[in-house]
């Protein structure tokens, strides 16, 4: 919580410090909120909703694996 704004304020260029450190509150706040709001919508969905939540928090995980596949190598 304290160590990403730090770096982005770090090597972020003056102008646009405060946006990006805005930016990545919001997503982390954004990104809790929905985890919490498809947590309540299939909370009762069936007696083996458990599963289906734990495959779709998987998702987010397995895109960033993906995404890490892709970013080049000093």
């Amino acid at each position: 919580a304290y160590i990403i704004p730090l770096l982005i304020a770090e090597i972020a260029p003056p102008k646009g410090r405060g946006s990006l450190i805005l930016i990545n509150s919001l997503t982390i706040t954004f990104g809790q909120a929905l985890a919490y709001l498809m947590t309540y919508l299939l909370y009762d969905y069936s007696t083996e909703s458990w599963r289906y939540l734990f495959w779709l928090s998987c998702l987010p995980a397995i895109v960033l694996f993906c995404g890490m596949c892709f970013i080049p190598h000093p």
